[in-house]
């Protein structure tokens, strides 16, 4: 029994590899291979592991491949060059690193007069006491550094 539809579309898989090297979309690959975008979806989904009809996803994968070591390259030959902004993205990216952010909370003891926290006349003084004679103090873990 004679298959129906269309012909199947016989691709150079070096094509298909070139367009993996420099990033093509499916509908750039589409336009160039004169297809629906459908048929290069279709030819993806295959199973890679399969020796006949996994070749096209595997000739796109390579390409892939040797586009992202090229662009991994140049970055990083940016980075060994000078490039600041290379090389903090590359930290962050590569070796995990990441923006320290300090949270300094300073709080004051002013109106302190109108606060009510329920305690005696005397342990107010107490406090009012202990605020002045700190006034101006570091706290102890930024004295420590």
């Amino acid at each position: 029994m004679m298959k129906k539809g269309r012909p199947e579309i016989e691709f150079d898989l070096k094509e298909v590899e070139r367009h993996g090297r420099v990033g093509s979309t499916y509908q750039e690959m589409a336009d160039d291979f004169n297809c629906t975008t459908r048929t290069i979806d279709r030819r993806m989904a295959e199973d890679p592991r399969d020796e006949v009809a996994g070749l096209f996803c595997r000739a796109f994968k390579k390409g892939q491949a040797v586009l992202k070591r090229s662009l991994r390259a140049k970055q990083v030959e940016a980075a060994l060059g000078g490039n600041t902004t290379m090389q903090i993205w590359l930290g962050k990216n590569m070796l995990g690193q990441s923006d320290k952010v300090e949270t300094i909370n300073e709080s004051t003891m002013h109106g302190l007069e109108n606060l009510n926290l329920g305690v005696s006349k005397e342990m107010e003084a107490e406090i009012k006491k202990i605020a002045e004679l700190t006034k101006g103090l570091e706290p102890p873990e930024a004295s420590a550094k």
